[in-house]
């Protein structure tokens, strides 16, 4: 259980101490290992709230037997992270003993490079229970120490695992997600767990970033300097590596609580030498491009 650090990061936040949750596998199962037929049944839930955390992505498989899949979901080509802008903390209402999550339900964001676009992430783990989320819960994360992000009023949420299956999330109209039971195993101690993406929604162009969705945070200042909307149309800044091929899912929507249109761009970073920008403009009468800057 080395890896629930969501309340203790709190206090080594506050105090200014970056979390660390201690090395991990990426794949379950070590031959030769000290600790003998001991499987690691939580692999992608402890890359997560490693590069979460802020602190070192520390893997500790035997040389030659790291997982490349799970190890590329969390960085660049040239290794940079995919960083929030803050740990990962428990949520106020996990405090709530009768009212609350049982479980853990955490809370960080990230941003582009210009912070002109914050995206908030909130994952659960061992929750005993389906538990209903709403609006003012992540209203209450704002925070002094940042005054230049301000929760949206307006999102386009989804859980990682299923873009497709979005909500709208609104302080209009008090929205709630239904957030699923994902109780531990005790035999495997294997913790399932759900990552939720709060995409805001502009209502200047009505495109929305959905990111880069084969990393574990699909939107950070790693890999987008910048991210604009104006009217009809959304402009994004890519930061990549020479030789990586970067697929970036944007939606667009006629208008708030509407069906969203999902589409993928393709930047292919093949002219530079080195680490570059690329920009995708989506506009309503043409669609969407990635082209050299």
């Amino acid at each position: 259980y080395e890896w629930i650090i969501g309340r203790v990061s709190m206090i080594t936040w506050a105090i200014g101490v970056i979390p660390f949750k201690d090395t991990f596998w990426t794949t379950s199962i070590q031959p030769e290992s000290r600790y003998g037929n001991f499987t690691g049944p939580n692999i992608h839930l402890n890359a997560l709230i490693a590069l979460m955390s802020l602190g070192g992505v520390a893997l500790s498989d035997k040389i030659g037997n790291a997982n490349i899949t799970v190890v590329n979901r969390l960085c660049r080509s040239d290794g940079v992270l995919f960083r929030p802008e803050r740990p990962a903390t428990a949520m106020d209402s996990t405090f709530l003993a009768s009212s609350g999550p049982k479980g853990e339900m955490w809370h960080t964001y990230s941003s582009d490079g210009q912070q002109s676009t914050f995206v908030e992430y909130v994952m659960i783990t061992n929750l005993t229970e389906p538990y209903l989320f709403s609006w003012n819960e992540l209203s209450n994360t704002e925070e002094d120490d940042n005054p230049i992000r301000i929760v949206s009023d307006m999102y386009v949420a989804f859980e990682f695992e299923n873009p497709n299956d979005y909500y709208w999330f609104s302080s209009v109209n008090s929205s709630t997600i239904l957030m699923p039971s994902c109780a531990q195993d005790l035999t495997t101690h294997h913790s399932p767990f759900h990552l939720y993406i709060f995409m805001p929604f502009s209502k200047i162009s009505n495109w929305i970033l959905f990111g880069e969705l084969s990393k574990q945070l699909p939107i950070t200042k790693q890999r987008f300097g910048s991210i604009q909307n104006t009217s009809d149309s959304l402009h994004v800044n890519v930061i990549g590596v020479y030789g990586e091929q970067v697929s970036i899912t944007v939606g667009y929507s006629e208008h708030v609580f509407g069906k969203v249109d999902i589409f993928t761009v393709e930047c292919s970073f093949i002219s530079v030498q080195d680490i570059s920008t690329m920009m995708i403009t989506c506009e309503t009468q043409t669609g969407c491009q990635c082209n050299i800057i």
